[in-house]
C-alpha cells in the first residue's frame, strides 16, 4: 500500500526524537534528501487507481495521521523540556552534540514532519461535509497555530485562485522568500476580511468569528504549556522557552506548506473577462506533478487541478487532469529548486 510511505517516512522522524541526539535530524534528511532523491529516480511511475480493500485501508492510513501528529508534537515538546534544562530523563541520551543543537534539530524535524502528516491532510478535512472531520482537520491546523488556513484556503483561495485577489497564488518571477511573506500576511487579512463579511451577511454576532476561535486556541494552548512547565517547577524562563519552542516548530511547519503552495499555482492567472469579473476555474490554472513518490506521501496532492474543480472529493478519488500544467519533476524535487531562485526560474516554464 502505496500510501503507508509517509507514516514510514514519520516513523523515522519519530524514532529520532524518542533516541535523542544527531538522530533528531534522521526526520530532515529523509525529507529534504532520500524522498527527492527517490522522487527524481521514480518521476516517471504514476499512482494507480484503488478501490475495494486497499481504499479501506488507505483511509486508515489517512485518518492515522491525526494520532501521528498529536503524538510526535507531544514528544517533541517533551523533548525540548528536557533539553532546556526542566527535567532529568532517562530518556536523555549523551551523543556527543550541543544540547542547543539537538534543540535545533527537533525544531526542524517536527516543523517537517507535521507540515506533511499534519498540514497536508488538514487539507482535505477542512473540505469534507461532515461536521467532525472538519472539526479533525482545524484540530491538526492548531497543532500548528494555523488555524486560519481553514478560512484562507476554503473560502479566498479556492474562489480567487489564479487571480490577483488570491494571496496563495505566486505571482511570476516572485521569489519564494518574499512570497512567504506576502502570502502569509495578506491570507491573514483577507481571512478577517472574509470572516467579518460572513458575520454580516448572515446577521451574527462576534462572537461566531472563527478568525478569533483560531486565536483564542493558539492563546489557550499556549498558556496550558506554559502552565504544565512552571507547574514542574521549571520556572517561567524555561516555560516562555517552551512555547517558543513550539511557536517556531509551528513556523516550520506553515513555511513547508506556503513553499508547496508556491509550487501548485505559480504564474499563473485567469483570463480577467471584465473589471473583478475572471474566467472560470479550468485545470490549466494548477501545476500538476503525477509522480508516484508525491502523490503516494503527500495523498495525492500533487493531482492539484482535480482538486480544484472537485474539492470535496477524498484523495483517492483525484485523478490526472487533462489541460493541468505538469511540473517537470515531483514536489519535493520542485520544493528544494524554490528554494534557490535562479535554479527555479530555470526549471519552470511558464
Amino acid at each position: 500500500m502505496i500510501y503507508l510511505f509517509a507514516h514510514l517516512i514519520g516513523a523515522v522522524g519519530l524514532a529520532g526524537i524518542w533516541v535523542g541526539g544527531s538522530w533528531v535530524f534522521a526526520g530532515s534528511l529523509v525529507v529534504f534528501l532520500g524522498h527527492p532523491l527517490v522522487d527524481f529516480i521514480f518521476n516517471s511511475f504514476r499512482v494507480k487507481a484503488i478501490s475495494g480493500f486497499e481504499k479501506k485501508v488507505a483511509f486508515y492510513l489517512f485518518y492515522l495521521a491525526v494520532p501521528y501528529s498529536t503524538t510526535l508534537l507531544a514528544l517533541s515538546l517533551w523533548r525540548s523540556f528536557v533539553l532546556l534544562g526542566a527535567l532529568s530523563s532517562p530518556m536523555q541520551i549523551s551523543s556527543g552534540i550541543s544540547p542547543g543543537l539537538e534543540l535545533f534539530g527537533i525544531i526542524l524535524t517536527t516543523g517537517i514532519l507535521l507540515g506533511v502528516l499534519a498540514i497536508n491532510p488538514a487539507h482535505e478535512l477542512i473540505h469534507r461535509q461532515s461536521a467532525w472531520e472538519r472539526f479533525l482537520g482545524v484540530y491538526l491546523l492548531m497543532l500548528v497555530n494555523f488555524g486560519q488556513f481553514r478560512i484562507n484556503h476554503v473560502d479566498v483561495h479556492h474562489r480567487h485562485v489564479a487571480t490577483p485577489f488570491d494571496p496563495t497564488t505566486a505571482r511570476t518571477g516572485e521569489l519564494l522568500y518574499s512570497y512567504w511573506i506576502r502570502s502569509f500576511f495578506m491570507g491573514l487579512v483577507r481571512s478577517w476580511q472574509f470572516e467579518l463579511l460572513r458575520l454580516r451577511a448572515e446577521s451574527l454576532s462576534l462572537v461566531s468569528n472563527r478568525m478569533l476561535h483560531y486565536l483564542l486556541g493558539t492563546v489557550l494552548g499556549s498558556a496550558l504549556l506554559f502552565s504544565a512547565a512552571e507547574f514542574s517547577g521549571a520556572g517561567s524562563q524555561v516555560a516562555i522557552q517552551l512555547v517558543a519552542v513550539w511557536l517556531l516548530i509551528s513556523l516550520v511547519a506553515i513555511l513547508m506548506l506556503q513553499t508547496v503552495d508556491f509550487v501548485e499555482h505559480y504564474g499563473l492567472l485567469r483570463k480577467e473577462l471584465r473589471p473583478g469579473i475572471f474566467e472560470a476555474v479550468k485545470p490549466s490554472h494548477s501545476w500538476d506533478s503525477y509522480s508516484i513518490v508525491t502523490n503516494s506521501v503527500l495523498f495525492n496532492l500533487g493531482l492539484h487541478a482535480h482538486h480544484h474543480t472537485r474539492s470535496q472529493l477524498h484523495f483517492v478519488d483525484l485523478r490526472e487532469s487533462e489541460g493541468a500544467r505538469q511540473m517537470p519533476f515531483g514536489y519535493s524535487v520542485m520544493f528544494l529548486c524554490a528554494l534557490v531562485p535562479p535554479l527555479w526560474n530555470r526549471v519552470v516554464k511558464i
